[in-house]
């Protein structure tokens, strides 16, 4: 049967996750990584976003296509079950004989394990490199890990940011472990890398690297949540806190005393 996801502007990256959902999203995004690696015989180390949509596509038999709000270059189509939430949605629907577009959706999946379709929105992503990878990669993991011949046909269609399906918030979490694996994390970390530098090398928004190291270090080190800002904060503003801008570095340094082997071993 098919299924389609869709992932709202407005998402669900910053819900709170549990220590066991972490676990299980950054083995999911290790996997993954594993089998890009294996496909192209690289090391874990090698593989990047780019990497890993190439070998979805060959793998997965991915299509991937662009579609705009104007130029309708990709027309999703109306689901029978969407029908009664059209009146929430208001004026953020575009409607055209039977066609439905939505304005305000980065990306979509659609289609079943067999014939897997995933779409981009590119007025919103033309010019932002991550933002453009992280939605095929949120849309990827939707086809690699949740796609069926047995999944019911769905259209997600909820108010942007108003919803807690289970799958979204997965999809959102793996994209990010995607983008920079808890390794890599670590690597940065650990080095001469500044949060804006980090932000400007992976095109990386604050909020969402904000979010992506308090993630890392709540359920990957286990961190009290007040433990873990008394560190982020300072190396986010360090000109706000001048003593204890390096505490973050500090401390994983001295967490992971064997960071070569760490790093280069590409472990999650």
């Amino acid at each position: 049967m098919t299924k389609s996801l869709g992932e709202k502007s407005a998402n669900y990256e910053y819900r709170p996750i549990s220590d066991k959902q972490y676990r299980v999203f950054a083995h999911k995004a290790s996997m993954l990584i594993k089998d890009t690696a294996d496909f192209y015989n690289i090391p874990n180390t090698s593989v990047y976003p780019e990497t890993i949509l190439a070998y979805a596509g060959e793998e997965y038999r991915i299509q991937y296509v662009g579609f705009t709000s104007l130029t309708k270059q990709y027309d999703i189509q109306v689901k029978r079950e969407a029908a009664g939430c059209m009146a929430d949605l208001g004026n953020r629907i575009v409607y055209d004989q039977g066609i439905l577009l939505l304005d305000n959706l980065s990306g979509f999946a659609e289609g079943d394990a067999l014939e897997p379709i995933v779409g981009i929105n590119l007025d919103m992503n033309t010019g932002v490199p991550a933002r453009g990878q992280s939605t095929l990669l949120h849309e990827v993991t939707h086809v690699v890990f949740q796609f069926g011949g047995s999944l019911q046909a769905k259209f997600d269609l909820g108010k942007a940011g108003s919803s807690s399906d289970p799958e979204e918030i997965e999809a959102n979490y793996i994209a990010y472990f995607l983008l920079i694996p808890d390794w890599r994390l670590v690597d940065l970390l650990c080095n001469e890398n500044t949060f804006d530098e980090i932000c400007d090398t992976y095109n990386i928004s604050g909020r969402a690297l904000h979010n992506r190291i308090k993630t890392f270090l709540l359920h990957a080190i286990g961190l009290s949540e007040r433990a873990a800002l008394n560190m982020l904060l300072p190396f986010r503003y360090p000109l706000a806190y001048p003593s204890t801008s390096d505490n973050l570095k500090k401390y994983l340094q001295s967490q992971f005393i064997d960071l070569f082997d760490f790093t280069s071993e590409g472990r999650l």
